[in-house]
């Protein structure tokens, strides 16, 4: 049985400063292309581990640059930095 670990997307921007948010602004060139249907912050202070086959859909990707971001808002999440 594999497992995914999940953080939640909103569209509500309004903490995207914070170290634990990273802004996927969808005008940007590294983030066009991600699947996203408007700017959001991936919120990485709630992490959650699923089974990978209640996994209905995928909405998207985030490219390197973006996925960086995320890995230290994670970093910062989990006091790990």
């Amino acid at each position: 049985m594999a497992n995914t670990i999940l953080v939640f997307i909103t569209s509500n921007i309004s903490r995207a400063s914070e170290p634990t948010q990273v802004l996927v602004d969808i005008q940007s060139p590294e983030a066009r292309h991600s699947g996203l249907k408007q700017t959001s912050v991936v919120s990485c202070e709630n992490i959650l581990t699923v089974v990978q086959s209640d996994i209905l859909r995928i909405i998207g990707h985030l490219p390197d640059v973006l996925m960086q971001r995320v890995d230290a808002a994670l970093k910062e999440s989990l006091a790990l930095t």
